[in-house]
C-alpha cells in the first residue's frame, strides 16, 4: 500500500509552500495499533516528505506535519546558548532538546533532553556540551488533536484509520493559491506523482 495517494495536489502545493518558507518541516508519523511510539523527521525537501511517506507500510497512518521551525533555538551546546536556552525557557516550562547532526532524514529525530526546570536544563547542557543541538518544544506533545485540527495554518493532519473506517481524513482540503494558480505548482506534482 502506498500513502502517497492520501495527498491532493491541493496538499503537496501547500507542503511545497511551507518548505520554501521555512525551509524545514516537522513530520510527525503515528502508526495506530502497531505498538509503537510515533516518530519525527526533520524534512527539507519535497523529496525527502515523498521517500518517507513512500516507505510507510502498516495498514494505518495518521501524519502531522507542521509549518513553523521547531527547535528554533539551535546551536553550539556551551555557556552562550544555556543562557539563552535559561532567558527563553521559563522555569516549569516544558523543553526538549534534539541532536541536529543525528536528526538529518532519512533518520528520525534524535532526543538528548527533556524537562521542566533550569536544573534539568543546566543538566542536559552539561551532558551535551559541543554537540549541535535544537531546542524548544516537541509540537505533538504540548499541542492538543483540537489545536492541530482548528490551526490548519500552522498544523497539516492527514490519517487513514479504522476509527475513521478508512476514509482518508485531512484538515483541510483547499488551497487557495493552487487553486488560483496551479501552473506554479506543477513541477512538484509531477515529481509527487512519478512512481
Amino acid at each position: 500500500m502506498s500513502y502517497l495517494g492520501l495527498f491532493s495536489s491541493h496538499h503537496i502545493a501547500l507542503l511545497s509552500d511551507w518548505l520554501g518558507s521555512s525551509g524545514e518541516l516537522y513530520v510527525d508519523i503515528y502508526l495506530p495499533r502497531s505498538g509503537a511510539s510515533s516518530s519525527a523527521y526533520l524534512i527539507h525537501s519535497i523529496a525527502e516528505l515523498k521517500e518517507l511517506i513512500a516507505r510507510q507500510t502498516h495498514t494505518e497512518i495518521d501524519i502531522t506535519i507542521f509549518r513553523s521551525l521547531q527547535f528554533p533555538l539551535r546551536g553550539i551546546a556551551d555557556a552562550a546558548l544555556l543562557e539563552k536556552a535559561l532567558s527563553l525557557i521559563s522555569d516549569g516550562e516544558y523543553y526538549s532538546i534534539i541532536a541536529l547532526e543525528e536528526s538529518v532524514f532519512p533518520s528520525s529525530i534524535d532526543w538528548q533532553g527533556e524537562g521542566r526546570s533550569h536544573v534539568e536544563v543546566k543538566r542536559d547542557f552539561a551532558e551535551l556540551d559541543g554537540e549541535s543541538i535544537g531546542i524548544g518544544q516537541e509540537p505533538v506533545w504540548v499541542h492538543s488533536p483540537d489545536w492541530i485540527e482548528s490551526h490548519p495554518d500552522e498544523a497539516f493532519h492527514i490519517s487513514m484509520n479504522r476509527t475513521t473506517n478508512f476514509s482518508v481524513l485531512a484538515n483541510q482540503s483547499e488551497y487557495p493559491p493552487f487553486q488560483s494558480h496551479p501552473e506554479n505548482y506543477k513541477q512538484v506534482l509531477d515529481y509527487w506523482q512519478q512512481q
